[in-house]
């Protein structure tokens, strides 16, 4: 898949108005801040380098919808590809340069399966997401700073790999 259009976006988009479920929550980091954060560690992944586009699937729930706004613009003011999506439907427009942003409403369990059955990276902006496995990188905030957190046994299992500069400034989970 090249480009999601509009007509994909916008269907993306009530198909994730359809799906319901658990309440949304503040991210400790801004979506400014969290949007180029990952667009530069997306650079240091041996996966996705080379890419001329990366389409990130927001999944969530309606109740999460504050936050997934917040981060499908600042996602397409750093220039990538956002869509919002419910669990359920995460087969559809999947390519290699697909990564999947999970928010606290999102189905964990079949989030995770997907990204390891399809090599799909998975990151959030919820910090015990990746400090609990479900999912591969994920950033907090220290000392008033953004901070990456890489869960090394998922980004493998993602079939991911990250530069050693990467990991150098992340806090491991090993």
């Amino acid at each position: 898949m090249k480009t999601l259009s509009c007509l994909s976006i916008a269907a993306s988009a009530i198909l994730w108005l359809a799906a319901g479920g658990l309440h949304g929550q503040d991210l400790p980091v801004p979506g400014e801040l969290q949007a180029p954060l990952f667009k530069k560690v997306f650079s240091h992944d041996k996966a996705l380098q080379g890419s001329t586009e990366i389409i990130v699937f927001l999944v969530g729930s309606q109740d999460d919808e504050p936050s997934m706004m917040e981060m499908l613009r600042a996602f397409q003011s750093v220039g990538l590809v956002p869509a919002m999506v419910s669990s359920g439907v995460l087969e559809e427009n999947v390519s290699s340069n697909t990564v999947v942003y999970l928010m606290p409403g999102a189905d964990k369990a079949l989030v995770a399966q997907f990204c390891v059955e399809n090599g799909i990276l998975s990151i959030s902006g919820l910090p015990p997401l990746a400090e609990e496995g479900h999912v591969s990188i994920s950033i907090d905030k220290s000392e008033q700073q953004p901070r990456i957190i890489v869960n090394l046994q998922r980004l493998k299992a993602e079939g991911h790999t990250l530069s050693a500069d990467v990991l150098k400034l992340a806090k491991v989970i090993r």
